[in-house]
């Protein structure tokens, strides 16, 4: 989807509420760091008035920072800055505050992704603010994959997915650490989950295909992989959450990068399984 922003994908159009005994309290999960619930409640409470009105346009910019950061759309990311900035409910603001300076740490990182430790040390930062923390441990734990420590990884996304439970990028890639490691039906759980969250993401749909073809679902892979590859041609890579060009070492390997091949009706298809930035 070319101009469209990303909280328009499939997936992404509604923040999912968690069930509460007390569904018209919003600020107790804005100040727990989820914001996505607290919008919800705020929209089900369907307030009227200009103070209603300010706050839920201000934690629904929390909302779209955090969509931005799961789809790797930074330049959308930067757009919001100068939004987030000017936010004035207390909560809100406790989020919004740090947000420019762990962009311009994961951006720092992503400029610095030949220097481990330079990478590294720039995306800590980003991990000390509480919107770009999950996109800061999502990017850690493929820094660790690339330094061939699967455990050290799943570590970082396990903590992407505290941060934020909607970062789908992070859930692919704790699927990618199943299947490498034989966990079959547990990677297809995965992918399913993030293809639930964002049913526009590509490579989610592209390793569930790699995944259900290893669990001998021969039919169900090529219908998956189809969908991938319409995705794939149809959605701009900011969208899609994917980094062209930088696949990543195998997890328990030497650093090498992976690519799963194989071969379906007398065609040649390629399936990349890679841990994505």
């Amino acid at each position: 989807m070319t101009n469209e922003a990303p909280g328009d994908e499939p997936g992404e159009q509604e923040p999912e509420a968690v069930p509460s005994s007390d569904p018209s309290d919003w600020r107790t999960p804005l100040s727990s760091g989820r914001p996505s619930e607290a919008l919800a409640r705020l929209r089900a409470l369907a307030v009227v008035g200009r103070g209603a009105a300010l706050v839920e346009r201000e934690v629904g910019l929390l909302v779209e920072a955090l969509i931005a950061l799961r789809n790797r759309d930074y330049r959308e990311a930067e757009r919001l800055v100068p939004l987030l900035e000017g936010v004035t409910e207390p909560d809100a603001r406790r989020y919004a505050v740090g947000f420019a300076d762990g962009l311009a740490a994961l951006q720092a990182a992503d400029a610095k992704r030949r220097n481990p430790d330079a990478a590294r040390e720039r995306l800590l930062a980003a991990v000390g603010q509480p919107l770009t923390a999950a996109e800061a441990e999502n990017n850690l734990g493929v820094l660790a994959i690339r330094e061939a420590d699967s455990e050290r990884a799943e570590r970082n996304f396990r903590s992407a997915l505290k941060a934020d439970p909607r970062h789908h990028r992070a859930i692919t890639n704790l699927g990618n650490l199943d299947l490498e490691a034989g966990r079959v039906d547990e990677a297809i759980a995965r992918y399913r989950e993030a293809i639930r969250l964002n049913e526009s993401y590509a490579t989610a749909h592209n390793n569930l295909a790699a995944a259900l073809k290893r669990a001998g679902k021969t039919g169900e892979a090529v219908r998956s992989l189809k969908r991938s590859q319409r995705l794939a041609f149809r959605t701009p890579d900011a969208a899609r959450g994917a980094t062209p060009n930088h696949p990543v070492g195998r997890p328990g390997g030497q650093g090498r990068s992976r690519l799963w091949i194989w071969f379906v009706a007398g065609g040649a298809i390629v399936v990349a399984l890679r841990l994505l930035r």
